[in-house]
């Protein structure tokens, strides 16, 4: 089972890259089965989206807050219900940043190979200055964890900007793979080439075999075309 943790700020468009990861594997026919945890409430109401389709297991936590037993709980038996049965090919979660290393903790103890979920952090350049700003910590804690680094480009930024992220994003975490795309009005399977490109796909699909897979330490740090 394939896991792949989005995490980053309410608004940075999580919910639309993971149904746009979703949409694009069901799309690829063949066995593989895709399910979605849903742990932070959007604009997107990604669960009810998924689960109105009938083609992908979707599951709502978002009346839990971090911390709380019930989502702890609902995470537990989810993840229990997963494993009973036959496990999908793929399972996608959407996490809050805020008590995202605890639902990350969680996942990890789920694999039963230990292995990292493959992590893709969402970036909104604005309240990510922010974020860096009021809280470091907290943001270094987010790169640090990222395979994926994607700004989310809802307007044009210029390369001063995005070369300013990419040196925080850097800092935190050499390893990250580090792009910039309109996540809007890019197609599903462009999307997912730049999943592939951070490592998304390889046989261990996780983040201890990203960075040997992608072999790219020298482009890491690179600053992105807008259209990348």
């Amino acid at each position: 089972m394939r896991t792949v943790l989005f995490t980053g700020l309410l608004g940075s468009g999580k919910s639309t890259a993971v149904l746009s990861l979703a949409s694009f594997l069901k799309e690829q026919g063949g066995p593989q089965s895709v399910a979605v945890i849903e742990t932070e409430a959007g604009d997107k109401a990604v669960a009810c989206e998924l689960s109105a389709g009938g083609s992908v297991l979707a599951e709502d936590l978002t009346r839990g807050c971090v911390g709380c037993t019930s989502l702890t709980s609902g995470l537990c038996s989810t993840f229990d219900n997963l494993r009973s049965g036959t496990p999908p090919s793929w399972l996608l979660i959407e996490a809050s940043s805020l008590g995202f290393q605890t639902i990350k903790d969680m996942v990890v103890q789920s694999l039963n190979d230990g292995a990292q979920p493959f992590t893709v952090l969402m970036i909104e350049a604005g309240g990510w200055a922010d974020l860096f700003e009021e809280a470091p910590l907290m943001a270094e804690g987010l790169a640090a964890s990222a395979d994926l680094a994607l700004v989310n480009l809802f307007t044009p930024l210029s390369r001063d900007v995005l070369a300013g992220i990419a040196s925080g994003i850097s800092s935190a975490n050499p390893g990250c793979l580090f792009k910039a795309a309109s996540v809007q009005q890019t197609s599903p399977g462009d999307l997912y080439r730049i999943f592939q490109e951070a490592g998304l796909g390889n046989e261990t699909g996780q983040a201890a075999g990203a960075a040997a897979a992608r072999g790219m330490a020298d482009e890491r740090a690179s600053v992105p075309s807008a259209s990348a």
